[in-house]
Parts: C-alpha cells; structure tokens; sequence
C-alpha cells in the first residue's frame, strides 16, 4: 500500500480514496515497469471486490487465477491479476 495526497495541496487522502483508485493503480504501474525496470506487476482482492477488479481490468492486467488465504483465522477467496510490461 501507498498513501496518496492530492498533487494541487498535498493533502493526504488515503491508500486510491476519492475516486483515485484508477489513476494510482496506473501510476503504480507505470512506476514499477518505467522506474524499477519490473517485468511483470500483479495485483490481488478480494474474489466478490468487483470495483477492484475494473480497475485492474482497465489498467490492463489480465485475471491469473483465484487462491485462498486466512485472514485473522478466517478463510479468504482473492483473485489475482497481472500485468506484463511487454505484453
């Protein structure tokens, strides 16, 4: 996770708040593959978090595959997404 502040006042407005969530995981992206020289970024949710699957879907990352995992003791469904920077 990475806190995001609006660029006109630098206020804080939380991890992708206020209908930013687009524009962040695209700049995520593009920072990873431009700056740190990745091949590759995935991204996971939860399996019924469908506002986080459209994003990753319109930021170009195509579903892999559903894994499970516990999450204070409780059993979680996620989907996992990628992208691949010379796809």
């Amino acid at each position: 996770m990475w806190a995001v502040a609006l660029q006109t006042n630098d206020v804080l407005i939380g991890d992708c708040g206020k209908g930013y969530a687009s524009e962040a995981a695209k700049a995520c992206i593009s920072f990873a593959f431009e700056k740190r020289g990745f091949d590759r970024v995935a991204s996971y949710m939860k399996e019924d978090n469908g506002p986080s699957r459209r994003v990753a879907e319109k930021n170009g990352m195509k579903f892999v595959k559903y894994f499970d995992k516990v999450v204070q003791g409780s059993p979680v469904r996620e989907a996992l997404y990628e992208i691949r920077k010379n796809a």
